[in-house]
């Protein structure tokens, strides 16, 4: 089983944010509850030079959340079922989604992840390492961690093979976890809020 992290490429100039700033910081910070009761219209603006039309599938984002395409929606709204809720936004009349994760899984195998702790608080600060109990997240396809506050969610290999498959444009991918590759094979830094 592989986990990988979701990133944008340096060629994804498409960048958004939310209009209502109280709304972007709803969608930041980790907490699983969904929004979509609460939701409502909601615009996004462009930051970064940003106008449309957008060029990619999916513009950067900030936070757990990723905005799509109507066109990336279709594509891979069975495999994120169960994982996000999907809340509808315009960008200059362009018809957008954010897909907001819900999906928080407790699954870090703490004897085997190499993870630096807060010193006045023992809270984990970061990971350099990602181990993962796999039977707590065989079957999940995007989901976050509770160490992690914010930054974008974790995917399966089914994720991944489905964005590819579809041609969607604008995400990236890091491999943070392989069950097949012994411990200190993926090794990185990471900082938590």
């Amino acid at each position: 089983m592989r986990i990988w992290k979701i990133g944008y490429p340096e060629e994804n100039n498409d960048w958004v944010q939310m209009e209502d700033v109280d709304c972007l910081f709803e969608l930041e910070v980790l907490n699983g509850q969904p929004r979509i009761d609460e939701w409502g219209e909601r615009r996004l603006i462009g930051i970064a030079g940003t106008r449309p039309p957008l060029r990619s599938d999916s513009p950067r984002f900030s936070g757990r959340a990723l905005v799509f395409s109507d066109r990336a929606k279709r594509c891979l709204a069975d495999v994120l079922e169960g994982c996000v809720e999907w809340l509808p936004v315009t960008f200059h009349g362009e018809s957008l989604w954010v897909a907001h994760v819900t999906r928080i899984v407790d699954c870090i195998d703490y004897d085997r992840a190499v993870f630096q702790l807060r010193e006045s608080s023992g809270e984990i600060r970061g990971f350099l390492e990602y181990q993962f109990s796999e039977d707590l997240i065989r079957g999940i396809n995007c989901f976050g961690i509770p160490e992690e506050r914010v930054g974008l969610p974790f995917v399966s290999e089914a994720f991944k093979r489905r964005v590819e498959e579809c041609g969607l444009t604008g995400l990236k991918f890091k491999l943070v976890w392989d069950s097949e590759l012994p411990q200190g094979s993926i090794v990185f830094r990471t900082v938590c809020v």
